[in-house]
Order: structure tokens, then C-alpha cells, then sequence
């Protein structure tokens, strides 16, 4: 092996430092030589990025306007269920006819969901980035389970009722019908029955897909025939879709928003150094006209 005084006494090097041309130099450097077991391995390198699981994402509360309420348990409103309409021409000194409208009460409990973890006194304090990810992820999986609820839940408390379980929504089967025309029809009866304007159709992501790739005879593809987006979202089962004028006629109700909390009064954390995390928020889905909203089936 070439070291570094054999090679400054080399003919080729001297002619370089006088100015004169030579040829090359070539070193045999033996490169375990310079990764001797002797010295030190290199440290390795830690991010601070913390690379979180695939999940879920949350999307059906996107869709739906959020209104604040101070109401403690319950949501009310008032629904119309009677509307005779006697408006007629009226001859000269001749009598109206009666109309009849009726308004009753809707009630809808606030639900509560939520989650909690436990952590140590030292993973808080000493790593900013295990706070960081706690923050956002704690209320991540709050949000992610109430957006579930918003599609599916069954309405048996403490659980919310979702669209898919609300009492007089249309539904339309797909027979012997294309999927799309299933849902071009679905749109149409949201207009005439529920004389609402469909703003989104919920897709399972292989219906969605499946949609996507439909192709005539030709092998050209085929685009939807009508213009309402789609929202996709694995929340809903596959073979199953929800139009429905979400802008209108439903609203997320929120008594608070998610919250955390840290506490160490939880059983006997505070003698053995441990932090109690807890993420919840009160909420409700208000359909306001079910009639505004069709579930397709077998797609």
C-alpha cells in the first residue's frame, strides 16, 4: 500500500510541484485501511419524521356543513309533515279554500365518541416529535370513526344514526341497469321526489373503480352521464352508493368539536410517572329531508 510519504516522494509528484509535466500518479490505497476495525462505526442518522399507517381517510364529514350548537344533549328542529295546498283562482266575492301546513318537532341525541392511550412522563417531555404525532393522530382516529358513523351507524344508542339507517330515504335497486344508469336515476328521483339537487355520490373505491374503467364495445371509455362528483370513500360497502344534496339537507351538529385531554389522575398514573391522553367529540347528523338523499343498491 501507498502511503502518503511514499506517494510526496514520488518522481511524478515532485515534477507537478516544480511545474514540469509528468505522468499520473496511481495510488493502491487499500481501502480497509482507512475502515480499520480500530476506529469508531459511524452514528446513525435518526429522523424525526415519524411515517404513520395507511388509514382511512376522512371524507364524509367534508362534504357536510358544520353548525355549532349549545344545546347539552339533543338537537331539535321542525319538520313539516302536512301540506295541503287549496290555492285556487277566486271568482269575484267568492270564498278562499282552506290550505293546511303542519310543522312537528325532530329530535336528535348528541352523540359522543372518543379514544384514549396512556403514555409516560418521559416520552412527552423528551420527544417533541412523539407530541406532535399524538396531536394529530389521537384526533385522527376520533375522526375517522365518527365518519364511519356518519354513513352506518345504526341510531341504538350511544351510536349515531347515519344516513344509510335514516328513516325515509329513497333507494334504488340496480336490476338489469348499468351502474351508471342506476345512479343517473338515483339523482333524477332525488330531484323529483325529494326536490333536491344531488351535490355528491358516495362510492365504494372498487365500484368507483369499476366505474372508471367501463369501456362500450368499441374499447373506448365511458364517462358518467351525468355531472354530480364522486366522493370515495371505503366507509361505505362495496355495491352500495349515496346520492343525496349533502350541501342542503344535512348538517354536522357539533356540541364540541374533538378535544384533548391529558391527565394523570387515572388510576395510579401520577405515582408511576404515566399521562392518561383521552380525544372525544359531541356531535350529531341532522338529515333534514331524507327524501333529499337515495341509496343505490347492487352496483
Amino acid at each position: 500500500m501507498v502511503g502518503l510519504k511514499d506517494f510526496a516522494g514520488t518522481v511524478e509528484f515532485k515534477g507537478r510541484i516544480k511545474g514540469h509535466d509528468s505522468t499520473p500518479v496511481t495510488l493502491d490505497i487499500d481501502v480497509k485501511a482507512l475502515l480499520s476495525s480500530t476506529s469508531s462505526a459511524p452514528q446513525p442518522l435518526r429522523s424525526g419524521r415519524v411515517i404513520e399507517s395507511a388509514q382511512r381517510p376522512v371524507g364524509i364529514s367534508e362534504i357536510i356543513p358544520v353548525v355549532e350548537t349549545t344545546r347539552p344533549k339533543d338537537v331539535i328542529f321542525m319538520r313539516e309533515d302536512l301540506f295541503t295546498n287549496a290555492a285556487a283562482e277566486i271568482a269575484e266575492g267568492g270564498p278562499y279554500a282552506e290550505s293546511a301546513f303542519r310543522v312537528v318537532p325532530a329530535t336528535l341525541p348528541i352523540a359522543k365518541v372518543g379514544t384514549w392511550l396512556p403514555a409516560t412522563d418521559e416520552v412527552l417531555d423528551d420527544s417533541p416529535q412523539a407530541e406532535n404525532y399524538l396531536n394529530v393522530r389521537l384526533p385522527f382516529a376520533v375522526r375517522q370513526r365518527f365518519d364511519s358513523q356518519i354513513l352506518n351507524g345504526n341510531g341504538s344508542a350511544p351510536n349515531i344514526r347515519g344516513f344509510l339507517n335514516t328513516a325515509g330515504i329513497l333507494t334504488q335497486a340496480k336490476g338489469g341497469d348499468t351502474a351508471y344508469d342506476a345512479i343517473a336515476k338515483a339523482i333524477s328521483v332525488v330531484g323529483t321526489t325529494g326536490r333536491a339537487n344531488a351535490t355528491a355520490v358516495v362510492l365504494n373505491p372498487t365500484d368507483a373503480l369499476a366505474l372508471d374503467i367501463t369501456k362500450d364495445a368499441n374499447g373506448n371509455y365511458i364517462r358518467a352521464p351525468y355531472d354530480v362528483p364522486h366522493v370515495v370513500n371505503d366507509g361505505i360497502a362495496a355495491g352500495t352508493a349515496l346520492v343525496g344534496d349533502f350541501l342542503s339537507f344535512a348538517e354536522l351538529t357539533v356540541r364540541r368539536d374533538v378535544t384533548v385531554l391529558v391527565t394523570n389522575t387515572h388510576a395510579d398514573y401520577f405515582t408511576t410517572g404515566k399521562l392518561a391522553i383521552r380525544a372525544d367529540i359531541r356531535a350529531a347528523l341532522t338529515v333534514y329531508r331524507p327524501a333529499a338523499f337515495c341509496q343505490v343498491t347492487g352496483l
